[in-house]
Protein backbone atom coordinates (compact mmCIF):
# COMPACT_ATOMS: atom_id res chain seq x y z
CA UNK A 1 0.00 0.00 0.00
CA UNK A 2 1.32 3.25 -1.09
CA UNK A 3 0.82 6.50 0.99
CA UNK A 4 2.71 9.48 1.87
CA UNK A 5 6.00 9.38 3.74
CA UNK A 6 6.00 11.28 7.06
CA UNK A 7 9.20 11.69 9.52
CA UNK A 8 9.40 13.52 12.99
CA UNK A 9 11.33 16.17 12.18
CA UNK A 10 12.02 17.88 15.84
CA UNK A 11 9.03 17.68 18.05
CA UNK A 12 6.65 17.62 14.76
CA UNK A 13 5.22 15.19 11.89
CA UNK A 14 6.33 16.45 8.45
CA UNK A 15 5.30 15.49 4.79
CA UNK A 16 8.76 14.01 2.90
CA UNK A 17 9.95 16.26 0.15
CA UNK A 18 12.80 14.37 -2.48
CA UNK A 19 13.90 15.49 -5.77
CA UNK A 20 10.78 18.79 -5.12
CA UNK A 21 8.63 15.45 -5.14
CA UNK A 22 6.12 14.58 -1.99
CA UNK A 23 7.60 10.75 -0.97
CA UNK A 24 5.72 8.08 -0.79
CA UNK A 25 6.39 4.55 1.41
CA UNK A 26 5.27 0.84 0.53
CA UNK A 27 3.43 0.29 4.07
CA UNK A 28 1.43 0.91 6.93
CA UNK A 29 3.66 3.53 9.01
CA UNK A 30 1.99 7.03 8.03
CA UNK A 31 -1.69 5.17 8.24
CA UNK A 32 0.03 3.84 12.17
CA UNK A 33 1.58 7.36 13.28
CA UNK A 34 -1.86 9.34 11.73
CA UNK A 35 -4.11 6.82 13.77
CA UNK A 36 -2.03 7.13 16.96
CA UNK A 37 -0.46 10.56 17.14
CA UNK A 38 -3.61 12.60 16.34
CA UNK A 39 -5.40 13.95 19.28
CA UNK A 40 -8.86 12.69 19.53
CA UNK A 41 -11.19 14.66 21.51
CA UNK A 42 -12.00 13.08 25.17
CA UNK A 43 -15.71 12.38 25.33
CA UNK A 44 -17.58 13.96 28.62
CA UNK A 45 -17.08 10.79 30.72
CA UNK A 46 -13.45 10.82 30.64
CA UNK A 47 -12.31 14.54 30.63
CA UNK A 48 -15.36 16.91 32.50
CA UNK A 49 -14.49 20.54 30.81
CA UNK A 50 -14.73 20.82 27.66
CA UNK A 51 -11.89 22.83 27.54
CA UNK A 52 -9.70 20.17 28.33
CA UNK A 53 -11.16 17.95 26.21
CA UNK A 54 -8.35 18.27 23.62
CA UNK A 55 -8.49 16.97 20.11
CA UNK A 56 -6.98 18.12 16.88
CA UNK A 57 -8.72 20.75 14.97
CA UNK A 58 -9.29 18.64 12.33
CA UNK A 59 -11.29 16.37 14.75
CA UNK A 60 -14.32 19.45 14.32
CA UNK A 61 -14.70 17.59 10.53
CA UNK A 62 -14.77 13.85 11.97
CA UNK A 63 -18.82 13.92 12.86
CA UNK A 64 -18.24 10.44 15.06
CA UNK A 65 -15.14 10.63 16.48
CA UNK A 66 -13.56 7.52 14.57
CA UNK A 67 -10.09 8.94 13.71
CA UNK A 68 -7.26 9.41 15.77
CA UNK A 69 -6.23 8.50 19.69
CA UNK A 70 -6.30 9.17 23.11
CA UNK A 71 -2.94 8.34 23.53
CA UNK A 72 -2.17 11.75 24.70
CA UNK A 73 -3.69 11.23 27.99
CA UNK A 74 -1.47 9.20 29.07
CA UNK A 75 1.58 10.47 28.05
CA UNK A 76 3.68 12.95 29.86
CA UNK A 77 1.61 11.98 33.19
CA UNK A 78 4.19 10.50 35.55
CA UNK A 79 4.74 7.26 36.20
CA UNK A 80 4.22 4.48 34.03
CA UNK A 81 1.95 1.86 35.71
CA UNK A 82 0.75 -1.38 34.84
CA UNK A 83 -2.52 0.11 34.24
CA UNK A 84 -1.05 3.18 32.42
CA UNK A 85 0.22 0.44 30.29
CA UNK A 86 -2.89 -1.32 29.69
CA UNK A 87 -5.22 2.07 29.17
CA UNK A 88 -2.07 2.63 26.16
CA UNK A 89 -2.62 -0.90 24.68
CA UNK A 90 -6.56 -0.73 24.38
CA UNK A 91 -5.87 3.43 23.30
CA UNK A 92 -3.48 1.91 20.19
CA UNK A 93 -5.34 -1.39 19.62
CA UNK A 94 -9.16 1.14 19.73
CA UNK A 95 -7.16 4.01 17.26
CA UNK A 96 -5.95 1.17 14.83
CA UNK A 97 -9.38 -0.54 14.40
CA UNK A 98 -10.79 1.11 11.34
CA UNK A 99 -7.81 -0.57 9.49
CA UNK A 100 -9.65 -4.05 9.95
CA UNK A 101 -13.35 -2.30 9.84
CA UNK A 102 -12.20 -1.09 5.74
CA UNK A 103 -10.49 -4.06 4.89
CA UNK A 104 -6.97 -2.73 4.89
CA UNK A 105 -5.80 -5.37 7.72
CA UNK A 106 -7.53 -8.65 9.01
CA UNK A 107 -5.86 -8.82 12.60
CA UNK A 108 -3.76 -6.02 14.75
CA UNK A 109 -1.31 -7.22 17.55
CA UNK A 110 -0.16 -5.19 19.94
CA UNK A 111 2.24 -4.90 23.01
CA UNK A 112 4.11 -2.67 25.11
CA UNK A 113 7.52 -2.37 26.51
CA UNK A 114 8.54 -0.60 29.09
CA UNK A 115 11.82 0.82 28.67
CA UNK A 116 14.00 3.41 30.40
CA UNK A 117 11.79 6.76 30.57
CA UNK A 118 9.49 5.53 28.23
CA UNK A 119 7.58 2.52 26.04
CA UNK A 120 8.61 1.08 22.75
CA UNK A 121 4.25 0.29 21.51
CA UNK A 122 5.02 -2.94 19.04
CA UNK A 123 2.58 -3.09 16.46
CA UNK A 124 2.21 -6.15 14.45
CA UNK A 125 -0.33 -5.96 10.97
CA UNK A 126 -1.51 -9.05 9.64
CA UNK A 127 -2.25 -8.27 5.35
CA UNK A 128 -5.92 -9.16 4.21
CA UNK A 129 -4.74 -11.79 1.89
CA UNK A 130 -2.17 -13.50 2.62
CA UNK A 131 -0.32 -14.41 5.92
CA UNK A 132 2.30 -11.82 5.97
CA UNK A 133 2.71 -9.53 8.26
CA UNK A 134 4.66 -6.28 8.65
CA UNK A 135 6.04 -4.84 12.27
CA UNK A 136 6.76 -1.68 13.41
CA UNK A 137 7.84 -0.06 16.98
CA UNK A 138 7.38 3.16 18.20
CA UNK A 139 9.75 4.48 20.94
CA UNK A 140 7.77 7.27 23.23
CA UNK A 141 10.01 8.62 25.46
CA UNK A 142 7.59 11.09 27.38
CA UNK A 143 7.35 9.16 30.83
CA UNK A 144 9.20 10.65 34.65
CA UNK A 145 9.20 8.16 36.89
Amino acid sequence: MYDIEIRLKGSQFDWVIENNTIATVNGFQTLILTSLFKNKRASNDLIADPFYQGGHPSSVFDTNGSTGSLLWLYINKGKIDLQTIQNIKTTCNTALQWMIQENIVKDIDITIDVVNNGININISLYANNSDNKESYTIFVNTFTN
